[in-house]
C-alpha cells in the first residue's frame, strides 16, 4: 500500500475521485454522487481568530 498526502480543493478530489486517480480522499462540503459512499467522521466547530484590533478598528465589529 502507498499513502501519498496532498492537500487540494475538494472539487479536484472528486473529479480525481471520480477519474481512478484516487481510491479516497478526507474533504469538506464534499456533493453527494452515488458513485462516492459518504462517512461523516466528526462535526467540528471553525473559528474565526483575529486580533481585536483589527476586528474593531479595521471591520467596525463593537467588541467588549
Amino acid at each position: 500500500m502507498k499513502l501519498i498526502f496532498v492537500h487540494d480543493d475538494t472539487r479536484n478530489f472528486e473529479q480525481m475521485l471520480m477519474n481512478g486517480d484516487l481510491n479516497l480522499f478526507f474533504g469538506v462540503d464534499a456533493a453527494p454522487f452515488s458513485e462516492f459512499e459518504m462517512l461523516p467522521l466528526a462535526e467540528e466547530s471553525i473559528y474565526l481568530v483575529a486580533s481585536k484590533a483589527l476586528l474593531e478598528n479595521k471591520l467596525g465589529w463593537g467588541l467588549s
